[in-house]
This record gives C-alpha cells, sequence and structure tokens, in this order.
C-alpha cells in the first residue's frame, strides 16, 4: 500500500510596512535607503523592481545584512535556492538574527535538503518566539525528514494543540506513523478527519495503517472516503483494489483496476497489484504479463521484479528466473539498482558469491549506500564471514542512523560475534522506541543467554509461561469437531494461490497460501476465525498481566490477524524461525497424517541461528492433534521436524498485531 508524502512547510512572508510612497533611484540613496525602496516594491509585488534595489543596497554596502535576508528571500520566492541559500546564510553570520531570518533561513535550509540545519533555524527562531504554532509545525516538518523522531513529534504534538487544524493533526499523524506509532498516528489521523471530513491524505494514511493491521473494512471505507474527496486519487483507488482482493472479492479488485488502467495505461502500481490478483487466481502466465509492463514503464522496479520471478517460478520456469536482472545490468551497467536487482534475484537462487560480487559492483557506483552495505552483511553473513558482515552491518547503519532494520541486523551478528556491548544496546534501543520490537526481543533473548544471563533470557522465552496449549471448541452450526475438521480441510485444500516453498518463508516440502486467509469466504473458515476470536479474548482475560514482560503486557486492542494455511507433504517441515510482524502467533492442526515418534511435532525455543550457546535453552515440543491450538509470542523461535510417512499436515497459522 502507498502513503501520501511527508507534509510541507510554512513560509512566512513578512516585511517591514511599506512606505507608499514612489522611489527613484540616485546615486546618493544609502544602503538603507535603497533597501526600503526594495521592501516597497517586494511587498507591492515588483519583484524584478525589488531585485534591482536589494542589488544596488548590496553594492553600495556587501554586507548588509538586511538586504542579503531579503534579497535571499526574494530568490526563494523565485525558486533560486543556489542564490537564496548563501545569503541568508551570510546575513545570519553577520548577526541579523530575527525572528523572521531564522525562520526564512530555515525554511531555505529545509527547501534545499540540508534537514538538521534547518532544524537548528527553527529552534533559533523559537527561542525568540516560543510556542508560536507555525514556528512548532516547521519544526516537526524539518525534524521529520532530519530523521529526528522525538523532535518532530514533540514539536507538532504542540503545533496541534495551538493551530487545532487538519493539515497539523495530518503533519503530527505523518510524524508518528514514520517514527513507529501506529496507533498515535491513527488517533491523529482521525483527529484531521473529524476536523476536516474531506481531508484525503489523512483518510489514504489511516487506511494504510488499518489494513496494515488486517482491519480490512476500515481500510477500504478510508479509502473510499479519500476517493470521495478526491476522485482523482490514483493511490486511493490502488490501495482500495488491494483491500478488495485481501477481503476476497477478487472481481472488486480486477474491475478497479481495469479502470485505472483504462485511463492511464502507464500507472505502474495498477498493473503490478493487477498482477497480484491474478497470481492469487492462479491466472501466472497473465501475471507475468502484467509484472513485465510494469518493467516496461519502470525497469527498476524492485517489487515487480520479485513478483515477475515468482510468476516464473509458479510456472515452472526456474531457468529464466535470473534472465531479467541479467539483461538490465547489461543495458544499466553504471546503475546501481540495477546491479542490487541482480544480487536480490541471485540470493533468492543461493548464488552467494556471485551476489558478493554484484554487490561490489553496486558498491562502485554508490559507496556511501546503506543499502547496499546491508545486502553485503547478508551475504557475507550467508558465507559465514561473520566479521565482514559485522563490518557492512556497521556501516549501514553508520550511513542511516535512524534505520530500524539496520540496527536489528547489526546487532544479531553482533549476537553471533558474542559482541554484547553492541548487541545489547543497539537491541535495547529498538525496544525504547517500540517495546513490541519482536525481532529485538528475539535477539535480546539469545543474547543474554550467550552472556550467561540465564534467569533474564528464560524469563523472556521459557514455554511453560509464555505457551498455551487447548482444543478448540465445536463451530455453530456443526454436529460435532471431526465434522467441522472434514469440511475445513476440503475448503483449505481450495484456497487459491499456494505457494510450494515460497522464497523467504520458513516452509520447506509444502504449499503456503498468502496472509489474507481469513478474508476467504468459506463457511468453515468463517466459522474457524469465529472460534478463534473467543478463543483469543477468553485468553487474554485469563492470562496474568505482567508490563514488564513484551509478552504478558501484549494487549492488542482489537483482534487483527495475519493468517494462513500451509499444507505439508511427507518430508515436509518447517525451519525454525519469529513472525517480526506480530506479537501472538498460533497454529491450529486441521488435519494430521500417522507421525511415527515425535515426527512432525511443533519444537518452541530452538533458536534459527547458528550460536554456540553456554546452556540449551527451555523446548517444549507439542505433539500435532486435529483440533488443537497453540498460542505462543510472535518472538519465540519455533519450527517443526520433518515427518516421513505419507499424507498431508493442514494447518492454519496466524500472527495478532499488536496496536
Amino acid at each position: 500500500m502507498t502513503s501520501t508524502s511527508p507534509h510541507h512547510f510554512l513560509f512566512p512572508f513578512s516585511v517591514p510596512t511599506a512606505t507608499g510612497s514612489a522611489v527613484t533611484l540616485s546615486e546618493t540613496m544609502t544602503a538603507e535607503q535603497l533597501h526600503a525602496a526594495a521592501l516597497d516594491q517586494h511587498r507591492a509585488g515588483n519583484l524584478p523592481a525589488a531585485a534591482q534595489f536589494y542589488a544596488r543596497a548590496l553594492a553600495v554596502q556587501p554586507d548588509y545584512a538586511p538586504s542579503l535576508h531579503m534579497y535571499g528571500t526574494l530568490a526563494f520566492q523565485q525558486g533560486d535556492l543556489a542564490t537564496a541559500l548563501p545569503r541568508l546564510k551570510r546575513a545570519v553570520e553577520l548577526g541579523h538574527q530575527t525572528v523572521m531570518v531564522w525562520w526564512h533561513y530555515g525554511c531555505v535550509l529545509l527547501a534545499a535538503g540540508k534537514a538538521a540545519d534547518a532544524v537548528t533555524a527553527f529552534q533559533s527562531a523559537l527561542q525568540q518566539q516560543p510556542g508560536d504554532g507555525e514556528l512548532l509545525l516547521n519544526l516537526g516538518a524539518a525534524a521529520h525528514q532530519a530523521g529526528q523522531g522525538d523532535v518532530a513529534i514533540a514539536a507538532l504534538q504542540e503545533a496541534a494543540a495551538k493551530l487545532n487544524n487538519a493539515a497539523t493533526y495530518y503533519a503530527l499523524g505523518r510524524s508518528l506513523q514514520e517514527f513507529g506509532q501506529a496507533a498515535n498516528a491513527r488517533a491523529a489521523y482521525a483527529t484531521a478527519l473529524k476536523l476536516d471530513p474531506t481531508h484525503a491524505d489523512a483518510a489514504l494514511n489511516v487506511g494504510v495503517l488499518a489494513h496494515d493491521t488486517g482491519d480490512l473494512p476500515a481500510a477500504a471505507a478510508l479509502y473510499r472516503q479519500a476517493l470521495a474527496a478526491r476522485p482523482a486519487m490514483t493511490k486511493a483507488a490502488i490501495n482500495l483494489s488491494a483491500a478488495l482482493q485481501d477481503m476476497g472479492d477478487l472481481d472488486g479488485a480486477i474491475n478497479l483496476l481495469r479502470q485505472i488502467l483504462d485511463r492511464d495505461p502507464k500507472e505502474i502500481e495498477a498493473w503490478n497489484n493487477l498482477g497480484a490478483v491474478q497470481q492469487r487466481l492462479g491466472e501466472h502466465a497473465a501475471a507475468e504479463k502484467s509484472y513485465r509492463a510494469v518493467l516496461t514503464y519502470d525497469p527498476l522496479h524492485m517489487v515487480a521484479m520479485d513478483n515477475l520471478a515468482s510468476s516464473l517460478r509458479r510456472q515452472g520456469k526456474n531457468e529464466t528466473v535470473l534472465d531479467y536482472p541479467k539483461m538490465l545490468v547489461q543495458q544499466k551497467p553504471e546503475a546501481p539498482q540495477a546491479w542490487l536487482a541482480l544480487a536480490r534475484a541471485l540470493e533468492r537462487e543461493g548464488k552467494y558469491e556471485d551476489e558478493r560480487a554484484a554487490l561490489q559492483k553496486a558498491l562502485q557506483l554508490q559507496p556511501d549506500s546503506a543499502a547496499v552495505h546491508d545486502m553485503l552483511g547478508t551475504v557475507e553473513q550467508l558465507l559465514k564471514n561473520l566479521p565482514q558482515a559485522f563490518a557492512h552491518y556497521r556501516k549501514a547503519v553508520d550511513l542511516a542512523p535512524h534505520d530500524v532494520d539496520y540496527h536489528i541486523n547489526l546487532a544479531l551478528i553482533a549476537v553471533r560475534l558474542k559482541d554484547f556491548k553492541t548487541a545489547l544496546p543497539l537491541l535495547d534501543s529498538v525496544l525504547a522506541a517500540n517495546r513490541f520490537d519482536q525481532r529485538a526481543i528475539a535477539y535480546r533473548a539469545l543474547a543474554l543467554r550467550l552472556a550467561e544471563d540465564i534467569a533474564a533470557a528464560d524469563y523472556l522465552i521459557n514455554p511453560e509461561i509464555v505457551t498455551t496449549i487447548t482444543t478448540i471448541p465445536v463451530p455453530a452450526g456443526y454436529s460435532d469437531l471431526p465434522s467441522f475438521l472434514n469440511m475445513l480441510v476440503v475448503d483449505l485444500r481450495a484456497v487459491k494461490g499456494r505457494g510450494w516453498s515460497p522464497y523467504g518463508q520458513s516452509v520447506r516440502g509444502g504449499s503456503q497460501t498468502d496472509n489474507m486467509l481469513f478474508a476467504e469466504k468459506a463457511p468453515s473458515i468463517q466459522a474457524f476465525r469465529q472460534v478463534l476470536d473467543q478463543a483469543i479474548k477468553n485468553y487474554l482475560q485469563e492470562r496474568k498481566r505482567d508490563d514488564n514482560h513484551p509478552f504478558l503486557a501484549a494487549r492488542p486492542e482489537r483482534l487483527h490477524y495475519r493468517s494462513w494455511s500451509v499444507i505439508l507433504k511427507q518430508g515436509g517441515y518447517h525451519i525454525p524461525h519469529i513472525h517480526p510482524g506480530g506479537s501472538i502467533s498460533g497454529v491450529f492442526y486441521a488435519a494430521v497424517p500417522e507421525l511415527k515418534n515425535q515426527e512432525g511435532w511443533l519444537e518452541l525455543g530452538v533458536p534459527g541461528i547458528e550460536v554456540d550457546l553456554p546452556a540449551a535453552p527451555p523446548t517444549l515440543r507439542v505433539e500435532p492433534k486435529p483440533g488443537r491450538l497453540v498460542l505462543f509470542p510472535s518472538y519465540m523461535w519455533h519450527g517443526t521436524l520433518p515427518f516421513s510417512g505419507e499424507g498431508e499436515r493442514i494447518t492454519i497459522a496466524f500472527d495478532i498485531v499488536q496496536i
């Protein structure tokens, strides 16, 4: 889904009161007189005449700061940043530092991409004029762009309280959303929409937040609200198509996408979403054409390249998966993104040495790319070169210090190297911003165990504390549990869009649906969802709360799921993994083949990372039984043991998102 761009700043134009009298240039005029004449013309909108007077004032007195300030301001109004910036900078250096000078200078700095310097300028203005709502709004915009989340949010919260308008609450929502406070962002956007129900950008962005947490009806309603306010808002229409797809209304999604493409055949996100719907319908050849349409208009579209590879695999064209990225680097050898695309494709194929070579080429072209260093860290880790991986991840963090993913990757490699002085502060900083970051909790527990702080580690991951095993009641409308499970198995097998051992997932030797299983309209799936809702509510009511524990403190406000189904065949299993996007995860067994010993059992607590633990972590193996429901923290490592017999192991898995 796409959101709208960050908020804008306010540029005030204010000059001293004009005299209203006509002025004729004279060789004897002082810089002050010429400046006054320039202000008259500037206020009257006669910019060429104003520029002439400012230039004459500076010819008489080159360091006349008021003219440097206003001549720079005039240049900015005319779109000439290269001229505006040095003039305003010089005025400030000369000590001309009124509120308006700092304000104008901050706006010019922000427009020039110097966001951190703009923050300083707006803060200087606020020292002279504390609590000014519009200045606070500008400070928030600059801090947002500079990646200073705490400063941005604090400034925008104060600005919103003072200005109380939709635009400022929208700006606050943007910063809250950007810096990981999704629930607070939704509240800010809701206030913006209360103040102005036609604020299309706020409706779109809060729709994205609802969509991300699985609240599909709310997301669709908000996208429609955005479209009602701005019918030509293509982003909202494309997102609505995605919501319809996720809700199972594939015909509605296709019709909407076709309408968008009829208006604009070059709308690449519509093509990409159309391909996703076609792929879900099993129309993989049609999906391939849609993804190739995206790449016709945007040859470097990374998501479309990934999707194209998926559609080729599903058509059995594995030998052609690398054709497009190889062609891309031949056509665009000087484009770093082309080499990155090839590297991503090579990683999917397990060709790590070739991937490293492609990334090194990208790094030559773009030495200060945090993304390239991060990918190099990953490939070095896959090649078991941990010190080299650490160096690249460290560089990525240095280049992009506000990117949480880079912090997580560096922390994980530090854990593997037993560098706890690096790992634990990084993980603590992530958790300070988001106490429910599942990756940070999992890696912190692992770091604590490696550091032999066993009690602290087990407090987080002991299955006896954080795991619940139960059997669901018979859903309404069914005579008994076996009858229900028989129908559920039939409906799960019929779900379209299954991928065999999909890339990036834990499944080996089986198929998996997408993450919106509960949007399927089959009665048995909906009946299970109703039973599950009640089981989770009961579980939350009965569970003892512990605000110091990241799982026992998790109290989702609403039950928003990511949900999918897996069918494992003979020899199939799940590698140990965690679920970064959830807070509570679970698995339900619809059908279980005949198993020998503990084959096919769920295994909780065994890390999916190669580390030399000083003591084995507490683990739990759970026997899969039809009708059994297992709940555990999303940060808990879990996988399954392979089974050797015939038959199918059919499950429903889900995450509950913390909002």
